[in-house]
């Protein structure tokens, strides 16, 4: 039994000793930390720009397809109008091509606001990965263990920062060098 005691004494120093060497050398080790204001980045980034006027013009292209199919139903309202009650098969046929194009035209603005949807998260993504490399790299390259972002959908999340622990400049700079 004194030798399950020794042995038992023996693990706690050990543990003891580990434990102390741990938290020494977590004292002793410098955490260094950035902030970046992502928002600012993802704002100044020419990258977004171009990407945003690109789904304007694809939904200004769009807009002007609805108004186009629009203009022809409403012709074609206008034709139904004009047709005398006695023409029973001509109104009939008419306004069954007067709902087919107006459920054509609900089927069309669905698919494009789908995929401009589809496109825009695309291209957002496109553009958060350039900012997320240009952040690791910076991070690397600054020996940074960690880097906050400064605010998520304008609630602050950092409220202080000494200013040379930002890197927003440094990301905005990284990204204009990066090939388009």
């Amino acid at each position: 039994m004194q030798n399950g005691g020794k042995v038992k004494k023996i693990v706690l120093a050990l543990a003891v000793f580990f434990l102390l060497g741990i938290v020494r050398a977590g004292f002793a080790a410098e955490v260094k930390i950035g902030y970046v204001d992502a928002e600012k980045v993802f704002s100044n980034y020419k990258k977004t720009e171009q990407l945003n006027n690109k789904l304007q013009v694809k939904h200004k292209q769009g807009e002007e397809e609805v108004e186009k199919r629009m203009k022809e139903i409403e012709r074609l309202r206008e034709e139904l109008k004009l047709l005398s009650e006695s023409a029973k098969s001509a109104r009939k046929k008419k306004e069954d091509i007067i709902e087919q194009k107006t459920e054509e035209l609900q089927e069309f603005v669905l698919k494009i606001r789908g995929n401009l949807l589809k496109e825009r998260a695309e291209m957002m993504n496109e553009v958060l990965e350039d900012i997320d490399r240009i952040i690791q790299k910076e991070a690397k390259k600054g020996k940074y263990d960690l880097i906050l972002n400064t605010r998520i959908a304008d609630t602050p999340i950092l409220l202080y920062g000494k200013k040379d622990l930002e890197l927003t400049d440094r990301v905005i700079k990284g990204l204009e060098k990066v090939k388009k």
